[in-house]
């Protein structure tokens, strides 16, 4: 299959000029970037334990239904108070 066979010339023409070559990394390059690497992601082990355990898990779900729940009863006053302000009642 060649770049002419897409539908797409346009994409073709930006394919077809890429370069071949590619640059070789400096040396010590690969080491440099494993070492930042593992240095920039220490937090990610304590992350995925607390992630994966069943207690976070029940809390969190706890936590959103509180929110939602929360969230509600405030719409609900909202709309009441609201509806209270624009009707007004009528004495008997």
């Amino acid at each position: 299959m060649t770049y002419e066979d897409f539908e797409d010339t346009e994409l073709a023409a930006i394919l077809s000029s890429l370069r071949d070559d590619v640059d070789e990394p400096p040396l010590g390059f690969e080491e440099r970037l494993r070492e930042g690497i593992g240095r920039d992601l220490w937090w990610r082990a304590p992350v995925r334990r607390l992630a994966h355990d069943r207690r976070t898990q029940y809390a969190a779900v706890s936590l959103g239904g509180a929110i939602v729940g929360a969230a509600t009863i405030a719409v609900i006053l909202w709309r009441t108070a609201k509806r209270s302000v624009t009707e007004p009642r009528i004495a008997a």
